[in-house]
């Protein structure tokens, strides 16, 4: 991405163009697909049933953010190659730019577990390619942010602005949350969707009034003086989890646990150690510390995987289905979408 690409400026009444046109992409992928995702799975294990331990565990991320923390020390340490060596597995990571590109792997079983907002995993799951949330990484709230002289305090003065966000994501929701809480539609604003290298260039050349987007974008632009961040409200809040190819979870459920118990040491030890884990997290992100500094304290560890997420994700389906923003509504419970632990 170039820092000198133009903001495009779209009509105001079609804010909502690049979402759809987003959602037209996944759903002609996931016709195309069909049913590859169990057909690989059982391939691979010689036949239906229990399978072996995968060759190969490919694992991916959504963009950078501060709560993928656990991920990010644990790859940092090598506790995945540590705990899968014993079964001569290996690792593969990768970053995602992009909502399509995660569709696309995981439809053609190039990814098994990502790390992403709840959104964009049920935006996968409603074109009909099975994913399963077995963790949540952090709970954070809904961040825009604007600059320090703005006249904007809350989100109800959001009216007539001009506000980038990457559609399809945790944030895009949580924007047209907030908009809603304030008694205004999209079409009160102008919505321009960009990439987080596109808004930071276009945020500070003024090119945007505001910018939505998650940790640590929002506290890189307080640090530098350049942003005063402004929050929603607790029903905008943002959910990073753990998104597993359906596939993959069925046929290889011991390969699961055991991803999950490498998460749940790495959690253990960012709490213990909070200093180094911050140190790690801005290295693997390529933030300064104190970017990472302001960002920590927004992030809830503790968020649990229970009936009540199931509860708040079904919410966000029919809210992505009532707007037009998938062809299908997903049955979060129905569907096995949240894989709740046992117990």
């Amino acid at each position: 991405m170039h820092h000198e690409t133009p903001v495009r400026r779209p009509r105001r009444r079609l804010a909502l163009a690049p979402l759809a046109a987003l959602i037209l992409v996944l759903a002609a992928f996931a016709a195309g697909c069909g049913s590859s995702d169990d057909s690989s799975a059982t391939a691979a294990s010689g036949g239906g049933g229990s399978a072996s331990a995968p060759e190969t565990i490919k694992v991916g991320s959504f963009s950078k953010a501060v709560d993928y923390a656990p991920y990010l020390i644990a790859r940092k340490k090598g506790w995945f190659e540590e705990e899968f060596a014993k079964d001569n597995v290996k690792l593969e990571f990768k970053e995602y730019d992009s909502a399509p590109s995660i569709t696309e792997a995981f439809g053609s079983n190039r990814a098994d577990f990502v790390f992403l907002a709840e959104v964009p995993a049920l935006i996968v799951q409603a074109a009909k390619i099975p994913v399963r949330v077995s963790k949540i990484s952090a709970a954070i709230p809904f961040t825009a942010v604007v600059a320090p002289d703005s006249d904007i305090q809350t989100p109800a003065d959001f009216k007539g602005k001009k506000i980038g966000v990457l559609t399809g994501t945790g944030s895009h929701y949580g924007l047209l949350k907030v908009l809603s809480e304030a008694g205004l539609s999209p079409g009160d604003v102008e919505i321009v969707n960009l990439a987080p290298d596109d808004a930071k260039a276009a945020f500070e050349s003024g090119g945007i009034d505001v910018w939505a987007v998650w940790p640590p974008y929002v506290q890189q632009e307080e640090v530098a003086g350049q942003g005063r961040i402004v929050e929603g409200g607790d029903d905008a809040r943002i959910f990073s989890i753990l998104a597993v190819r359906g596939g993959f979870y069925d046929e290889h459920p011991e390969q699961v646990e055991r991803f999950h118990a490498v998460l749940d040491r790495a959690r253990t030890w960012l709490k213990d150690n909070p200093d180094e884990a911050k140190a790690i997290v801005a290295d693997e992100l390529g933030f300064d510390k104190p970017i990472i500094d302001a960002s920590w304290a927004v992030n809830d560890w503790d968020a649990p995987l229970d009936e009540a997420i199931v509860s708040d994700f079904q919410s966000r389906a029919e809210f992505l289905k009532d707007g037009g923003f998938v062809t299908r509504r997903v049955d979060v419970a129905e569907e096995n979408f949240v894989a709740l632990p046992e117990g």
